[in-house]
């Protein structure tokens, strides 16, 4: 499991430099969390921390680069603990659930930053997502490893190709955080900037319901069986 970036300084400008970048993140966290992401701008960043419009942008390109700043951190820790507290001693398909339903649950607490975000992830190559995307590739390998554990307790086919697998896997779990969290209405209606406990938690038994059935058809195949069909 890989940490989060946590750099010391080695010289006092650096540390000032640290500082200040802290300041405009932390504002910028704030803004977000109270005015949500579309009203919040650099003005209003830079006015709260404290500084000038120009600090702002020498240290985050835009407001997108600061919005990635503000939850990668966020997205380290859900990572962590939905994998310590991963149940052992169950099979495969178990253990992939425990995961959505803890990242379900991390882009739910913040449902109208997490929706810029995972459309960064998806569309964009901006280098300040290259913390997200060494923590995607470290989350392939490791739900890879738990497929080849499968294969081996007999859960899953030997000839099937794990690393293959968890990609598609993967990909449905970021769409169908994408259709939860986009404007399209749900079975299950929530508002997604104002979620109470008991509509979070029907939503996410439904999205976690959702993934254990593309599980089971694809742990099961999708092909006809020989002889079936025409």
């Amino acid at each position: 499991m890989i940490k989060p970036e946590n750099d010391q300084p080695k010289t006092r400008r650096d540390k000032q430099k640290r500082e200040t970048r802290e300041v405009i993140r932390e504002a910028a966290r704030s803004l977000f969390d109270t005015n949500g992401y579309e009203a919040t701008t650099i003005r209003t960043i830079a006015a709260t921390a404290g500084v000038g419009i120009g600090t702002v942008h020498l240290h985050f390109r835009d407001k997108e680069s600061l919005l990635v700043e503000c939850l990668v951190d966020d997205l380290y820790e859900a990572d962590r603990r939905s994998w310590e507290s991963l149940p052992r001693g169950v099979p495969v398909r178990e253990q992939i659930l425990h995961l959505a339903r803890e990242s379900y649950k991390g882009w739910t607490r913040k449902p109208s930053l997490s929706r810029v975000l995972l459309s960064q992830m998806v569309m964009s190559q901006r280098p300040e997502l290259d913390r997200v995307r060494a923590l995607d590739r470290s989350v392939l390998e490791r739900v890879t490893d738990l497929l080849r554990k499968g294969q081996e307790r007999g859960e899953i086919r030997r000839e099937v190709d794990a690393a293959l697998a968890t990609k598609a896997i993967f990909s449905f779990y970021l769409i169908s955080s994408l259709d939860w969290l986009g404007p399209a209405p749900r079975a299950v209606p929530i508002s997604r900037d104002d979620l109470t406990p008991a509509l979070t938690e029907a939503g996410l038994d439904a999205l976690v319901d959702e993934a254990g059935r593309f599980l089971d058809q694809l742990f099961q195949g999708i092909g006809a069986e020989k002889g079936a069909g025409g």
